[in-house]
């Protein structure tokens, strides 16, 4: 079986890389979405859970196994040393586990989603890079509508990461994802791209 290539899908907070992620798979991409399964193995995989009790406490897992969300995040927003530690446990097992998921995959290319690629140096991994953008009032909307943020706080995050300026020159294909019609072209268009380098 011939090795599919890796493909990562990254942007900002609020920028709407689910979205754009939900349109690939639409298409029959396999996609991998780190968040989601840095959560699980942070649950499930015991070298994970415990390396967190060990450096952070017992109190990182409530009394029923579930992460404490609260805790753990009142600790490592405001220290980036905590965050880079919590990160250097969580990570690599996530990288392990996509391995092994990319392994089983059986298309000419897959996804693999995370906000974070640049901010942990992860771009060369990847074969190519699909970097999803947005005005930054557009992303607050965004983040505001979910709920369980101030402005303030979304603010804070969208300083905290890197700017896409940045992210645009290390990419190969840039999404402004504002008007979903065009959103969906863009992926359509990027899809065929990918698709003809396999040939």
């Amino acid at each position: 079986m011939k090795k599919s290539k890796i493909i990562a899908l990254t942007g900002g907070i609020g920028s709407g890389k689910t979205t754009v992620l939900h349109l690939f798979e639409e298409k029959g991409v396999p996609c991998y979405e780190a968040d989601v399964q840095a959560k699980k193995l942070m649950i499930e995989n015991k070298q994970v859970v415990n390396a967190i009790k060990h450096d952070f406490g017992e109190e990182a897992y409530t009394k029923d196994r579930k992460i404490n969300t609260k805790y753990l995040s009142s600790i490592v927003f405001n220290d980036n040393v905590k965050l880079d530690k919590l990160n250097n446990i969580v990570h690599p097992a996530v990288k392990n586990h996509f391995k092994n998921w990319a392994k089983t995959q059986n298309f000419p290319f897959v996804i693999y989603e995370s906000a974070l690629v640049f901010e942990t140096n992860q771009q060369g991994f990847f074969d190519e890079i699909i970097l999803v953008t947005a005005p930054a009032e557009e992303r607050i909307k965004r983040v505001m509508k979910r709920g369980g943020l101030s402005k303030n706080d979304i603010k804070k995050r969208i300083n905290k990461q890197m700017h896409d300026n940045l992210k645009k020159e290390e990419s190969n294909y840039i999404i402004d994802n504002i008007n979903i019609k065009d959103t969906r072209k863009k992926v359509s268009d990027i899809f065929h791209k990918i698709l003809s380098k396999q040939q």
